[in-house]
């Protein structure tokens, strides 16, 4: 029992950031009716919030050293992401205690997020770090509006959404522009799947705040995020071919979100009599359904066998 505790030390960011996706992606398979998946998969989960709890507390030498670091910095935001998706999961059994860890997620969010810009925008933003990994820190905040319209808080929700369209933009462009005059350097370019998260999270958070979407802002984001499923398709190739590496977590949570985006896509069009289109939609959601799910059996199979592996070598 030790020596798995004191495994919780080395633990990568990248396990945290896979487990947002499979708990992602085990939600969209309740949504279809294979409830049991996501009970499996969120006490998968609960088990990998207390390795990442203990290393960021017993073993905080080891967080502060990652964290010292821009990009796993960034990628931490998937704890507090990983806390609010499990607070949707308790809320089911007792709604009291599942709203707080929600709420817990909510708050240390925001903390990560003041924390992380200043020490990486206000103190000076590094070109060769500026990637897509950043998305995960300032848009997974996102991530509350899509599981939190349960807890009864939607002015807390809508100012989340408020904040998040004008960051989205002057991030987006930032990006983008930095990607074309500087291609990022070689050991980050799986970030690039991370494109696929921040609009799927606008979309889903934009659907879930408010009672009447107006459809033109629904069909803009979608419209973004459809090119973006496109760019990311192509790259996939390249993506894949890659030796296995924590790095290979980027295209986790992006593709499950992008999934999830898709479905609500779908019921929009068929609520809103465009019942073709949405079933057009439909089909087009079962393929990155197939497709997400074997990413997610590969990068989860992966991390698996070094966990395993660093049991039989019995490597601390």
């Amino acid at each position: 029992m030790n020596d798995l505790i004191k495994k919780a030390e080395h633990l990568p960011v990248g396990v945290i950031a896979t487990t947002v996706g499979l708990a992602t992606l085990s939600n969209i398979y309740a949504g279809i009716g294979f409830e049991g998946v996501r009970h499996v998969t969120m006490i998968a989960s609960i088990f990998v919030w207390v390795a990442a709890f203990i290393k960021m507390t017993v073993y905080h030498k080891a967080f502060r050293k990652d964290y010292s670091n821009v990009v796993p910095a960034s990628l931490y935001a998937t704890f507090t992401m990983l806390t609010m998706i499990l607070g949707n999961y308790i809320f089911n059994f007792h709604a009291g205690i599942g709203r707080i860890i929600w709420l817990a997620g909510v708050v240390l969010h925001f903390v990560h997020i003041l924390i992380f810009t200043y020490q990486n925008v206000i103190k000076g933003v590094k070109r060769d770090t500026f990637v897509p990994s950043w998305f995960v820190t300032y848009m997974g905040f996102l991530v509350s509006t899509v599981v939190g319209v349960p807890m009864g808080m939607p002015l807390l929700l809508t100012a989340i959404l408020y904040y998040a369209f004008p960051v989205y933009t002057i991030l987006i462009i930032c990006m983008i522009y930095r990607m074309i005059a500087h291609p990022v350097l070689p050991q980050f370019e799986l970030t690039k799947a991370i494109f696929l998260a921040p609009s799927s999270l606008l979309f889903v958070g934009y659907l879930n705040a408010f009672e009447n979407p107006i459809p033109a802002i629904v069909f803009t984001i979608y419209g973004i995020l459809f090119i973006t499923i496109i760019y990311v398709a192509c790259k996939l190739p390249s993506f894949l071919s890659k030796p296995f590496n924590p790095g290979h977590a980027a295209l986790t949570f992006p593709t499950a979100i992008a999934t999830v985006a898709t479905s609500r896509m779908s019921d929009f069009l068929t609520n809103n009599g465009w019942g073709r289109q949405g079933e057009l939609i439909y089909q087009f959601f079962g393929i990155q359904l197939w497709i997400t799910t074997a990413i997610m059996a590969y990068v989860g199979f992966n991390f698996l066998k070094i966990f395993v592996d660093s049991c039989k070598n019995k490597k601390i």
